[in-house]
């Protein structure tokens, strides 16, 4: 799916073709005119004054409206595809009128295709919804703390998973993306309280960008002093072929997967009261729907270790790791 950025700059350049397309076709029509003169001069005289106008005065509204729309693409994508849907559908029509102006048109079209993919991602945001049990304080992902909630999808509640994250200055910038709706956010976190967000990016490096649930396994490919690659395995076999790139200072903090998922446990649907005939009555407590079942893992007897050198889950009375074989101490 396209990035909520990818449409800005789609649509803005849209906007930007809408502005200069009159001046394009007039360059075009005074070039030809000496060799064509049967050419009508509509730029120069009469009705050709009035469609340059026209084209000039779309174009220009057209340009303010995508600019300010962009603004919120990623903010409320329902309303950003309708606003751009009609913009690009009133170019194309002003195109059309102003003789086939293709520049117009193909502006329009530009803009039409971002209201499009606003539309598509606004859709899925309304499916991910009905898994994750919106409205987003109920979500259980999201419940347990401040920076729980901040590593939550904004549209869904479902945890978003990290990607990349890298140092800058004081700050750690982290790229996710949510597995439900495919939406992407960059986060800025601060180094000073690495311990106390940490747990939580552990939670969502460890889960896998197709359904949100906890991998299996995280294995190194590549490591510097500056980065780690890292490949994830799927428990439902949903291929992960990005390989997610952790600042390797980082990595000690969130390498170990974590056995339930953060804020679980805290999350409850709040209270709302039913008008009565003299007191009001009280909803029962819901347990929000969760996207993860890695909960169960809790019931297993005996210590869960890991594995030194590729960090499979292995059990306490085993003596090698089954998946590379290291002696395990």
């Amino acid at each position: 799916m396209t990035k909520p950025s990818t449409i800005k700059y789609l649509a803005i350049l849209g906007g930007v073709g809408a502005v200069i397309s009159p001046f394009i076709a007039l360059t075009m029509s005074i070039a030809t005119l000496p060799r064509y003169y049967y050419i009508p001069l509509y730029y120069i005289y009469g009705a050709g004054s009035i469609l340059f106008f026209l084209l000039f005065l779309t174009g220009l509204l057209a340009l303010i409206l995508t600019i300010h729309t962009a603004q919120f693409t990623s903010k409320m994508p329902q309303r950003a595809a309708t606003d751009l849907k009609t913009v690009g559908i009133v170019v194309i029509i002003v195109g059309i009128i102003s003789i086939f102006n293709l520049v117009t048109i193909i502006s329009g079209l530009l803009i039409l295709a971002a209201g499009v993919e606003c539309s598509s991602i606004w859709q899925k945001i309304r499916q991910a919804r009905t898994k994750t049990g919106w409205p987003f304080n109920t979500v259980a992902t999201a419940a347990g703390s401040t920076w729980a909630r901040r590593m939550s999808c904004q549209f869904c509640g479902a945890p978003l998973v990290i990607m990349t994250a890298s140092s800058y200055g004081h700050l750690v910038h982290i790229d996710t993306q949510c597995p439900l709706d495919e939406t992407h956010e960059t986060l800025q976190l601060p180094l000073s309280q690495l311990d106390i967000w940490a747990p939580v990016a552990a939670d969502r490096l460890h889960r896998c960008v197709k359904c949100g649930e906890r991998t299996i396994a995280q294995i190194i490919i590549r490591q510097t002093h500056v980065s780690s690659q890292l490949q994830a395995y799927c428990p439902h076999g949903h291929p992960n072929r990005i390989y997610r790139s952790i600042w390797t200072p980082l990595y000690p903090y969130v390498a170990r997967i974590p056995s339930t998922d953060i804020g679980f446990q805290e999350a409850r649907i709040t209270p709302r009261f039913r008008p009565a005939i003299f007191t009001p009555q009280i909803e029962p407590r819901q347990q929000p729907i969760t996207i993860s079942y890695s909960n169960i893992e809790s019931i297993r007897t005996g210590p869960i270790g890991y594995c030194t050198q590729c960090g499979v889950k292995i059990e306490s009375s085993d003596r090698y790791c089954f998946r590379c074989g290291a002696s395990i101490r």
